[in-house]
């Protein structure tokens, strides 16, 4: 049972869980009518980020991760480690270099600044498509890729979209990932190791929500309801009934 003071000096008792994993993606300056489903702004982020520094010391494990390797990923580096955070990057090695993505001597510098590197795949694909063989590719080819770039062992990994199945799950620890980052929304009971949920943190989670997120108290209904609806429609049209919703919402925000 894990302790955390109140506002007024007095303690309260935290939920049992071991950890949180949040989950962030792009983290742009500013939001424009071509942002994504996950962009969280800045300085959002910065403030997020200010909470778990001063919390640090008094809650759960927290482990900030962020998906794709895209360029606005430096910036978040360089702002963790002045925070005296680490954060876990999930990189598309056949991405670096390409516009809008990192490049191998920026990953290089996230590593050297004590962030741990992680594989997101080669060429970002569903892998619950691919044969064994391919599969196999995606997740040694990337692996060995970023050690022999780092020097480091990369044993985390997060399937592209949250898309999996036993098969890939079980590929995966076989070929030497000790954690499986899905994109199943729950806190860590145990310890960080195989199948591990998280929590995405999404443009509209407001300081008070973040808190409650940190606190073991975050609202996990919206998950039933978003798994819900994938097991209705598939895997690809709810991606693309969110992209569509998110557009939409945004084009009204800028018309307003």
């Amino acid at each position: 049972m894990y302790q955390l003071n109140n506002q007024d000096g007095t303690r309260r008792m935290l939920s049992h869980h071991r950890a949180v994993v949040l989950t962030y993606h792009r983290i742009p300056a500013e939001i424009g009518k071509n942002s994504k489903f996950y962009d969280l702004p800045l300085d959002d982020f910065k403030a997020q980020m200010k909470i778990v520094a001063e919390q640090k010391q008094s809650t759960p494990e927290v482990c900030i991760t962020f998906d794709d390797g895209t360029s606005d990923h430096l910036a978040v580096g360089d702002l963790l480690h002045d925070l005296g955070l680490s954060g876990t990057f999930f990189i598309i090695t056949g991405r670096l270099g390409q516009r809008g993505y990192l490049t191998q001597d920026q990953v290089l510098h996230l590593a050297r600044q004590g962030h741990r590197i992680a594989s997101h795949t080669v060429s970002h694909p569903h892998l619950s498509k691919l044969s064994v063989a391919e599969l196999d590719e995606e997740l040694i080819t990337s692996k060995q890729f970023l050690e022999d770039l780092t020097h480091q062992t990369v044993d985390w990994f997060a399937p592209p979209g949250g898309i999996y199945n036993g098969v890939v799950l079980d590929r995966a620890l076989a070929l030497g990932y000790s954690v499986f980052r899905t994109m199943e929304w729950g806190y860590v009971k145990a310890s960080l190791k195989g199948r591990t949920p998280c929590i995405p943190i999404l443009p509209s989670c407001n300081s008070d929500s973040f808190r409650r997120i940190l606190d073991g108290k975050a609202s996990l209904w919206p998950y039933a309801v978003k798994e819900t609806l994938k097991k209705v429609v598939g895997d690809e049209k709810y991606h693309k009934i969110r992209s569509f919703l998110s557009t939409l919402n945004k084009q009204l925000q800028f018309r307003n």
